[in-house]
Order: structure tokens, then C-alpha cells, then sequence
């Protein structure tokens, strides 16, 4: 999804386009990984350097709520974000160290259906599988081909 089909998307659902908003999209659509808010605050800041960490915040949670944005709960309480190209439901390979992910092609299914037979009282309504670990270039394997 372009910004353009991105912002086209928000104001058909009445959402405000504010400039610090449109920074926000901008840098989660310039790369695929995910973000904390402190750094895409620091990348809003470059060209908007009053914009609040509150704003910040508050665009993720709203973008999230829209589905246009995914959260996800790093080890030790950390939170990013990564823009949902595709809008729908992926797994990922999620580095430690720079937040760089990559797709998984496949969903643990046969677990789902697993659980669904253990509890049929529990309705399940979304659930969330990552896989945590650090990439070539953090690893410092990238120059070994």
C-alpha cells in the first residue's frame, strides 16, 4: 500500500490528515520492520521538531485500531510497530537488535485447532506469533556470504 492509498484510505474514514501524521506513515512505509515509537519519533523530529511523543502514541494506537498499523510486544515490555502492508494476518521473524522482520509463510493452524478442541468454551479471536532472534547483519554474518 502506497502513502497515497494509505492517506486516501484514512479520509474516507474521516480521519484527519495532520503533516506529523503523514511523517508518521511516511517513515513506517519506507522500510518493512518494525518500529518503536522513540524511534519514529526521532525520525518525525528531523522534520517536524515540535511534534510530542503523545502524538506519536496516539497516530500508532489510532493506525492500529484501523488495522492499518500492527503492535507487537518485544521481550522485556518493548513495543513496536510495523505498518500492515498486506492487511491481513502474518507472522513474522522479528531481529532483537534492529527490528528488521521478515514474513513467515506459514500460521501455526494445527495449534489453533488444537486449543479450539482443549477449550471449546474459549472463543478465540485473534492470536500472535513471532519468532525472535537476530538477523545476518547483526549476527555479523553478512560479510561471510
Amino acid at each position: 500500500m502506497t502513502l497515497n492509498d494509505t492517506l486516501l484510505r484514512l479520509k474516507t474514514l474521516g480521519v484527519k490528515i495532520t503533516p506529523q501524521r503523514q511523517e508518521i506513515l511516511k517513515v513506517l512505509l519506507g522500510e518493512e520492520r518494525y518500529y518503536s515509537a522513540e524511534e519514529i519519533l526521532k525520525k518525525v523530529q528531523e522534520r517536524y521538531p515540535a511534534v510530542s511523543f503523545d502524538t506519536v502514541y496516539r497516530t500508532l494506537y489510532l493506525l492500529k485500531r484501523l488495522g492499518l498499523v500492527v503492535e507487537l510486544n518485544f521481550q522485556g515490555g518493548h513495543r513496536r510497530f510495523e505498518f500492515n502492508h498486506e492487511d491481513k494476518h502474518h507472522h513474522h521473524l522479528v531481529c532483537l537488535k534492529c527490528g528488521k522482520s521478515q514474513k513467515l509463510s506459514c500460521c501455526p493452524t494445527d495449534c489453533l485447532t488444537r486449543i479450539k478442541k482443549e477449550h471449546p468454551e474459549f472463543a478465540i479471536t485473534s492470536h500472535s506469533f513471532e519468532i525472535y532472534g537476530y538477523c545476518r547483519k547483526c549476527q555479523g554474518l553478512e560479510s561471510l556470504g
